[in-house]
């Protein structure tokens, strides 16, 4: 189940299947410094009891630099919002939203000037 609390703020719930009906979140805040950078912050709740914390931080430490080059190189740089920029498909559906939800709050820190 994917959640936006704010507009910089985005938290991941899910059920493993290890854990027995415990659910796990990964949230993550964003802080923007200029319209095409920011800081990220990560939290995770996890029911993996058997690992240590150092082995944790590890496994999504590789993850989140396996997306980093993937977010890096993504054009344009800044998020377009304007309907009919881009052409979405199914797995779109959650940035699409997301894409929404920012038109309709009115953020345009970080937007490109066709979402205008």
């Amino acid at each position: 189940r994917y959640e936006i609390a704010h507009p910089y703020c985005a938290q991941l719930t899910k059920l493993p299947s290890s854990a027995s009906g415990v659910e796990e979140s990964i949230a993550m805040w964003a802080c923007p410094t200029s319209p095409s950078t920011c800081r990220v912050w990560f939290s995770l709740c996890m029911a993996d009891v058997g690992q240590t914390v150092q082995a944790v931080q590890a496994f999504q430490h590789t993850i989140f630099m396996q997306d980093k080059p993937i977010l890096e190189a993504q054009r344009p740089v800044l998020l377009p919002l304007a309907h009919g920029v881009e052409k979405h498909s199914a797995v779109d559906r959650m940035s699409a939203a997301y894409r929404n939800l920012l038109r309709e709050w009115g953020i345009t820190f970080g937007i490109g000037a066709s979402a205008n």
